[in-house]
């Protein structure tokens, strides 16, 4: 059976407890009581704003609180960077390939102007 998303975030947001009342977590998170009530007891699911809050005061991602990554911070492991890096690199590459052409090619404009100019 998979995860819903709500699920996900109802479960997250309880892990974010770490023993606090949710009085306590509300006030921390700057949201009313009755909101934060809500959303741990899977009432409600919380507004966008709210979820900034949450994410900020706990000091996790909002890609995390919703489910897209399993990392909390936003932080991606050293494959993934290396692999972004590697690809970014790749890239630059291409685009260097790309602007020699476009300057060797512009040069070669330049003398047959030049040549046409000199007829």
């Amino acid at each position: 059976m998979s995860t819903t998303n709500e699920e996900i975030v109802f479960g997250r947001l309880e892990s974010l407890l770490k023993g606090r009342s949710v009085t306590q977590f509300a006030k921390d998170c700057g949201i009313k009581q009755q909101s934060m009530n809500n959303y741990i007891r899977k009432l409600r699911t919380p507004t966008i704003e709210n979820l900034g809050k949450i994410c900020k005061t706990n000091g996790v991602s909002s890609d995390w609180l919703i489910g897209i990554t399993d990392i909390p911070n936003g932080m991606t492991d050293d494959k993934d960077l290396l692999k972004r890096c590697i690809s970014a690199e790749q890239q630059l590459r291409q685009v260097n390939t790309a602007l020699r052409l476009i300057l060797q090619g512009a040069g070669v404009l330049q003398a047959i102007v030049e040549d046409d100019q000199g007829k």
